[in-house]
This record gives C-alpha cells, structure tokens and sequence, in this order.
C-alpha cells in the first residue's frame, strides 16, 4: 500500500557538499526488516545482476589490482571470479539469456568486443559488434541483434556468436527489442523502426515525445512508452 516498512539511518559527514555517508567500502544484504544478513568488506564497485540464484558484481580496479567480475550465491559466498584487463575497465558487464556478457569499446564508432561469459566467468565466445552496442535475443533464442551508435546494427548466430548480417548506418540506435516473428524494434532518434532478421527496413513510426522504455506485449507485439515534455504526456503505443 506505499506505507514505509523500515527507515535505516546513516552516519554522514555534514562537512561535504552533499554530505557524505561514512562506512568503508563492502558489499551489504538487508533484510526486510533493514537489519545486515550479510556483508563482505573491501568491496569497491557494484551488483549489476540479481537472479534466484546468483548476485553478480563488477568490482573497480585498485591501485595494483585490475578490476573483476564476481559471481556470489545469495549467501553472499563466493562461487567464481574473473579479472578484467586494464583496457576493458570501461566495459560494460551484464546477464542476458542466462549468460554472463561482457562488452569492451576499441575507441569513438570503432566496432567493440562482445564476450560471452560461462557460470564460472570463463571466456566461452567473442563477437564483433556496433560501437556502444545494446543487445536483444529473438524470441526464440536463435538470433541476436546488436543496436550501436553511429555504428549500425548487427545480427548474430546466438548459439556461435557468428555474424548473420550487418548494417553501417550512423544513426542512433536505441533500446532493440524482437516482436514474435523475429523482427527487430529499435528507436533511431526520434523514430521506432522495425528489421527484418536480414536488417531491411519494413517501417518506420514517429512517435509524439521521445521513447522512454519498450517492452514485450501479449501476442507477440512491442510496447513502446513515451513521453512529452511539452505536454507533460505519457503515451503507450503496441506494434504487432
């Protein structure tokens, strides 16, 4: 019903602007009722992935330490871990289909690095893909589409990772999603446009305010959520 469950308290340095929490760096599980289940110390960085089984952690690089990945039970123990080089500590880590996906920029509209991780964080496939690239599976796991900016879109075997089809379009793409029948979705600045598997463009739809967020719909369409500042409108559109 909205009403507040618990409130925890901080001990602050009022002497910052904002001001500051003081607690060393960790890594800390609450309970509903706000008290520690568990905590693990000298964990600089941040969960980017909770499932029924797993926590995931991107921990920064120190001062003779590279940055790594950490797979932890829902104990908070620790179940695998994985260094990061020194150059991919600006890559982007994240679970997709299950999978473990780390994805590493090469420079300013140059194709990155997509590496797929196994539970035990072990490099198990790699794939070129659009600068700066946004990842969706089709519906029925078997293609993976690549959404970059100012670098194109790319299709992918999703079981091999080997490329299927590629598009060099500078535009920027946006939030890809596949409707039922395979097809892409995907926001291009101010337009949500719509791929075949083979990257052909089959529509294109300017929408009133930018996109906001997409998601699956019933019967195998897309949703789509926008808003208009100047208006203070939100709409909801469905493609199928």
């Amino acid at each position: 019903d909205g009403g507040l469950l618990v409130e925890r308290p901080e001990d602050l340095d009022y002497g910052t602007a904002p001001p500051k929490t003081l607690r060393s760096a960790a890594l800390l599980c609450y309970a509903p009722d706000g008290s520690v289940r568990w905590q693990r110390p000298d964990s600089e960085g941040f969960v980017f992935q909770v499932d029924r089984q797993s926590i995931y952690v991107r921990l920064y690089p120190g001062k003779h330490a590279p940055g790594q990945l950490l797979r932890l039970d829902l104990s908070g123990r620790e179940l695998a871990r994985t260094s990061i080089s020194d150059r991919a500590n600006d890559a982007r880590a994240f679970v997709l289909g299950g999978m473990v996906y780390l994805l590493q920029s090469s420079g300013y509209r140059q194709d990155g690095t997509l590496s797929r991780l196994t539970p035990d964080l072990k490099e198990c496939g790699t794939a070129a893909v659009p600068y700066l690239s946004s990842l969706a599976f089709s519906p029925d796991r078997s293609l993976l589409y690549a959404a970059g900016f100012q670098s194109g879109l790319a299709v992918l075997d999703a079981a091999s990772l080997e490329p299927r089809q590629r598009l060099r379009q500078k535009s920027d793409f946006f939030l890809p999603i596949c409707d039922g029948q395979n097809r892409l979705w995907v926001g291009n600045g101010g337009f949500f446009e719509c791929y075949t598997p083979t990257l052909e463009l089959i529509s294109r739809h300017r929408l009133a305010g930018g996109i906001h967020d997409i998601w699956p719909g019933p019967d195998g369409s897309v949703c789509v959520l926008t808003f208009q500042d100047r208006k203070d409108l939100s709409r909801v559109y469905r493609f199928s």
